[in-house]
């Protein structure tokens, strides 16, 4: 029984000791401690929200190419034209079909054409026969690629804007 009363008297000196930091004191001092940690913070405003801008709608119209169709795959190993007209880029198709795209400088540094005829694009340099007509490159110029042939004027082909 003895043993039973010092185990019932420690726990209630136990309980009494941890009430004894319950007082008013520690909460006002963690209050106080906030309270400096809130002001040594110092926020930073947000940036202010810019204007904004009113833009008119705008549409665009483009034909979406299937990039799988097999209309649009042009690439062919050891291709032998239709026509006959070996070595001629295009040879199926008249000179007012065919479209450049762009530009971009050869392994020579001379320019190099990049002209469309529908879903098949190819490069063409200086000395390409071209169309079927089968007319040389004279000349590439920065927007344009000058052609001719065999008692044929000069063409020429330019780059749309």
């Amino acid at each position: 029984m003895r043993i039973a009363k010092a185990v019932y008297a420690g726990l209630i000196l136990m309980a009494l000791f941890s009430m004894a930091g319950c007082g008013e004191r520690g909460e006002q001092a963690g209050q106080q401690w906030i309270a400096e940690q809130h002001r040594a913070l110092n926020p930073t405003p947000p940036p202010p929200v810019p204007n904004v801008i009113d833009t008119p709608p705008s549409s665009y119209t483009s034909t979406v190419y299937d990039p799988f169709s097999p209309e649009r795959l042009s690439a062919r190993l050891r291709a032998i034209p239709a026509s006959g007209q070996a070595g001629v880029i295009f040879p199926d198709a008249p000179l007012s079909a065919l479209v450049i795209v762009g530009f971009m400088t050869g392994k020579d540094g001379g320019l190099v054409a990049l002209v469309r005829n529908g879903p098949e694009y190819r490069s063409v340099r200086k000395g390409n026969r071209v169309s079927d007509q089968a007319l040389v490159v004279k000349e590439i110029q920065n927007q344009a690629i000058i052609l001719g042939g065999d008692g044929v004027l000069d063409q020429r082909l330019e780059r749309p804007k």
